[in-house]
């Protein structure tokens, strides 16, 4: 089988500081990837390499056969949607047509969304329980509602990549696992793969089915989670005593506090 993401030999840098070296990676369709990593390891440059936001200075990345710089931005959008940590709008849309606003890749020039892409919309938001936001301006909700709108665009966009850039940030507990557990039915209905970085390793060790870590720019190792989260490899990518532990069916990641 093919991968549907294939990256090779990647390189980037900011003003001659390379965040990303020499990154290898096949991602095949209907995964479910998390990237794990402390700040500054270089996971969101990653993320937004994989969507073409950012040029490498060397190396490719490729969708299907396709390497991603040669894709138009509408080419791209179709393949891949992108949540990010952070959206700006100038304008107080409503929710309901900020969710729509994700059908733009799938209109022609100068088409306007019909009832079937807002149906689309009113849906995706039921699912993900924030219908109630719908016509409230998005200038005016909370960091966190702000974040399941943006998962809600991003799921209206029908994409076959769903990249998600710290999707859990500025969540609670609750809403943090009710649109995790959206995203995984979502994926699984629709057969998404889902590349995702986080900043918590006990997310991925629930949701995920491959882990990712990069230390310092690099992807010291990747695989399934029954390999890669062990002990050892967690305590060297935080630089912190972190041990696993299971309570009840449920495996969890805890600190090793040690005290003198």
């Amino acid at each position: 089988m093919e991968p549907l993401i294939s990256i090779s030999n990647l390189l980037f840098a900011y003003n001659e500081t390379f965040v990303l070296k020499n990154i290898d990676l096949e991602i095949y369709r209907g995964e479910t990837c998390f990237i794990l990593g402390p700040n500054g390891s270089g996971k969101t440059t990653l993320i937004h390499c994989i969507n073409g936001l950012l040029t490498p200075q060397k190396g490719t990345v490729r969708i299907g056969k396709s390497d991603i710089q040669s894709l138009t931005l509408r080419q791209r959008a179709c393949f891949i949607a992108l949540v990010a940590q952070e959206s700006q709008a100038t304008f107080p849309y409503n929710v309901i047509d900020m969710v729509v606003m994700g059908r733009t890749p799938h209109l022609n020039f100068l088409d306007k969304p019909d009832a079937a892409d807002y149906d689309m919309a009113w849906h995706i938001l039921e699912n993900i329980g924030i219908q109630k936001l719908a016509r409230r301006p998005y200038t005016r909700l909370s960091g966190g509602e702000k974040q399941m709108v943006r998962l809600a665009r991003a799921l209206a966009q029908d994409s076959t990549i769903l990249l998600l850039d710290e999707p859990t940030a500025h969540l609670d507990i609750k809403n943090a696992y009710t649109i995790m557990d959206t995203i995984q039915v979502i994926a699984q209905e629709r057969g998404l793969t889902v590349v995702a970085t986080v900043h918590d390793p006990n997310i991925a060790l629930r949701y995920a089915r491959r882990v990712i870590m990069i230390e310092r720019g690099k992807i010291f190792t990747s695989g399934p989670i029954d390999q890669v989260m062990t002990s050892e490899n967690l305590t060297r990518l935080y630089q912190m005593p972190l041990d696993t532990t299971t309570i009840g069916d449920t495996i969890f990641i805890i600190y090793q506090n040690v005290r003198r």
